[in-house]
């Protein structure tokens, strides 16, 4: 019989050295039936054991998944898990399409507070838009991610007033 730690274990009774890496290999091929799985100081089979580690740690992590418990992150950037709007979160890299998506505002609120043309890109990043349909903002500037969260805002507190 070997222990992939190298512990001699075939003359003990109890194994507590630090170097064990509990396999268990040592209770399934202990000689003098003296080494058991021991949980809540109650000696069980290997067999109670396996299924005992299947039922507490192997199913809830198949099934855990497919709650609604195992959010680990919000499935937008911009509308965290309560449905609350953070308009700070808005990326240059999110899209014209995804903002309309998430927050529904419609586009006809950026094109009117922006100039943004009706046969504009959807799918074009935000950041790209200014320069590449040549709109800015009333500074003078290229129209930028600030804006678009500026139009955001303004639709929900017009929207809550009314």
């Amino acid at each position: 019989m070997s222990c992939p730690a190298n512990l001699k274990i075939e003359t003990a009774d109890i194994i507590k050295d630090a170097d064990c890496i509990s396999c268990g290999k040592c209770v399934d091929n202990c000689p003098k039936n003296s080494l058991k799985y021991i949980v809540f100081n109650k000696s069980i089979s290997k067999k109670y054991f396996s299924i005992l580690v299947f039922v507490l740690i192997i199913l809830p992590l198949i099934i855990m998944p497919y709650t609604p418990f195992w959010k680990t992150k919000p499935e937008s950037n911009i509308v965290n898990v309560k449905g609350e709007i953070n308009t700070a979160d808005i990326r240059g890299s999110n899209t014209l399409n995804y903002i309309i998506e998430t927050t529904k505002v419609p586009l006809s609120e950026f094109q009117s507070k922006l100039n943004i043309p009706k046969n504009i890109d959807m799918s074009m990043k935000l950041k790209d838009i200014g320069l590449k349909y040549n709109i800015k903002n009333k500074e003078g500037n290229f129209i930028e991610i600030e804006d678009f969260r500026f139009v955001v805002d303004e639709y929900f507190k017009n929207k809550n007033t009314k």
